[in-house]
């Protein structure tokens, strides 16, 4: 009895509400267009696409050629937009907000000569942390940056090595040179992207958008 209660009601308000469309035109041309409006804005609104161009200074304090050549790499990549500059006081840190930038890179006198010792100097970055998720997000690139670089001057290493070296090498039994081979090569991920092949950001929050456009139409 209580379950045909709950139904009756449902239909009754229900009609009201179609009556309510019927009788007013404007509110139907809301239901049909208000919709589709609020997805395509609040698709892309919500969508976080790649960094590029991020203005972001780097300062060589080095000056060698390993140095000239690691700015040259740190160029290719687009997340960031690099302005080179000498910065007044290398030992402070330095005015982001001042040069209007997010980040600043500098490179300490001797990083490059450190490079062919055991105890490599680290690079000095400095990120704006107002936006948390920006902050990791531009250490990730410079680290990017700088893994690329070193996959470039491992290379070129081998290029320059003497034939003397290439000699022992030959001699050397194969399975040893099968593991330097390995533990020089780099190693990688081979992944595949399942139910959204395409990673569309759109497609991973549409679903929770009809949601919220179904919940604020309703009130």
């Amino acid at each position: 009895m209580t379950h045909r209660y709950d139904l009756q009601t449902i239909a009754s308000v229900a009609y009201k509400e179609f009556l309510h469309i019927y009788r007013d035109k404007r509110i139907l041309v809301l239901l049909l267009v208000l919709p589709p409006v609020f997805t395509l804005i609040f698709g892309y609104a919500f969508e976080v696409p790649d960094r590029t161009d991020t203005p972001a200074l780097i300062q060589d304090a080095d000056g060698s050629e390993r140095s000239g050549r690691f700015i040259e790499a740190a160029r290719e990549n687009k997340a960031f937009k690099w302005q080179v500059v000498t910065l007044a006081n290398a030992g402070k840190d330095p005015d982001l907000l001042g040069h209007g930038v997010l980040a600043s890179l500098v490179i300490p006198p001797g990083w490059g000569a450190s490079l062919d010792t055991s105890e490599p100097m680290p690079l000095k970055f400095y990120v704006d942390g107002s936006d948390t998720n920006t902050a990791t997000d531009l250490e990730g690139r410079v680290q990017e940056s700088l893994g690329n670089f070193q996959l470039k001057e491992r290379q070129l290493l081998i290029d320059n090595l003497p034939d003397e070296v290439f000699d022992l090498a030959k001699k050397l039994p194969v399975e040893v040179r099968k593991k330097f081979t390995a533990s020089v090569t780099p190693w990688e991920v081979a992944n595949k992207v399942l139910y959204n092949p395409k990673e569309r950001f759109i497609d991973y929050v549409l679903p929770g958008i009809i949601g919220l456009i179904l919940q604020l139409l309703t009130v």
